[in-house]
């Protein structure tokens, strides 16, 4: 064999190329999938499910049974995973909803694991991020405006924004209004969780105590994502942010503020811990 790229040992397989083709194998020797693949590939996720290219075309193979899911007759294929936080970074984990995005003919539509078209080819191409499903939403694109369905292909959030970004593992999405340009947060059914806001950003690493930042002109606040109440009003701090340890872990319930130019600490309820009052601020060690 030319190449063994991928070993599998809990599930019995091996995917390897041969004569410039990859196909599986399992460890007593038997071809599940046989060498006809140009590229078979899952992203390092976890699921046994992998996408498979035979020239310009996408396919999906589940690994483990030796299956053929989807021919590779897509022109693109994009998979959901469930998204878990860890000591070492995130982890993806299954497929969510077991619904795979899949394009044809410029249009995108969805697929369930059988290979059965359930929401059909309807929606605009987006970013890598779009037409995947997270939390039973997805964010779809019709034309030129951002909404939300849901695993039936009901529209949820109507097509009225400029940009909607999932959140991964939280059951909400930033949404940019096309006419106000203002962020607000939209829940996984649609409805609109805070006020308009000039920036809405959710931390970029896990908020265990359920809390992002939000600019309103000059200043930022601190409010609640899943209630939508704010706990700091953006009303004297220019900047609101996370206080990181080792590059990974979050201090919990501890930000870093600055105000007149000055850095100090507010806990998660606002109360500020330490004065603005230094010229710098460090991650606590």
């Amino acid at each position: 064999y030319e190449n063994c790229f991928a070993f599998y040992g809990e599930l019995n397989y091996c995917i390897l190329k041969k004569n410039g083709k990859y196909g599986v194998m399992n460890f007593q020797g038997e071809i599940l999938l046989p060498f006809k693949y140009d590229m078979i590939f899952n992203e390092e996720k976890k699921e046994h499910v992998f996408m498979a290219q035979i020239g310009e075309k996408w396919g999906l193979i589940d690994c483990s049974k030796g299956k053929e899911i989807l021919p590779c007759e897509y022109e693109m294929i994009r998979l959901g995973y469930i998204r878990e936080w860890t000591p070492a970074g995130y982890e993806y984990n299954e497929l969510t909803n077991h619904l795979i995005a899949v394009k044809n003919n410029g249009r995108w539509g969805f697929v369930d694991m059988s290979g059965k078209l359930v929401i059909p080819f309807k929606y605009e191409d987006g970013e890598y991020e779009d037409n995947i499903f997270y939390k039973d939403a997805a964010v779809v694109i019709q034309n030129g405006l951002y909404g939300l369905i849901d695993t039936s292909g009901n529209v949820v959030a109507p097509f009225e924004y400029e940009k909607i970004f999932s959140m991964y593992d939280e059951p909400f999405f930033r949404a940019t209004n096309n006419k106000t340009k203002k962020s607000v947060l939209l829940s996984n059914d649609g409805r609109v969780l805070t006020k308009e806001y000039d920036w809405i950003a959710p931390y970029t690493l896990p908020s265990e105590d359920s809390i992002c930042s939000f600019r309103n002109g000059k200043f930022e606040g601190l409010l609640n994502f899943y209630t939508g109440k704010e706990i700091v009003p953006a009303d004297k701090y220019s900047s609101i942010d996370r206080r990181h340890k080792g590059g990974y872990k979050c201090d919990k319930g501890v930000y870093r503020v600055c105000k007149d130019n000055k850095y100090g600490s507010i806990d998660s309820n606002g109360t500020e811990i330490i004065e603005c009052q230094f010229e710098a601020a460090y991650a606590f060690t």
